[in-house]
C-alpha cells in the first residue's frame, strides 16, 4: 500500500525530549522516487542522530531506521 505518512525525531540536542514529527512530502504523490524533508531548530555544532519511520495506508508501521550526521559551522583555513 503507499505510504501514508514519514515521521522523524532528531536525538543529540542538548536538553531536549524530541518527540515523532511528521515529514514534509516532497514531490508527486504519484513519484515513486518521492522524498521527504525534515525541518528542526537551528542545531549547534555537534552529532546528531536523525530517526525516521513510515506508516502506510493499511495501518503497517515501519522498522526505524538512523543516520548520524555531524554540524560543523567552524570555517575551514585557507
Amino acid at each position: 500500500p503507499p505510504l501514508l505518512k514519514v515521521e522523524f525525531k532528531v536525538e543529540g540536542i542538548s536538553g531536549e525530549v524530541q518527540a515523532w514529527t511528521n515529514a514534509t512530502l516532497a514531490g508527486s504523490l504519484g513519484d515513486i522516487t518521492r522524498s521527504y524533508t525534515a525541518t528542526t531548530n537551528a542545531l549547534a555544532d555537534g552529532t546528531y542522530t536523525i530517526f525516521t519511520r513510515s506508516y502506510d495506508r493499511a495501518g503497517n508501521v515501519s522498522s526505524v531506521v538512523s543516520q548520524s550526521f555531524t554540524v560543523d559551522t567552524t570555517a575551514p583555513l585557507v
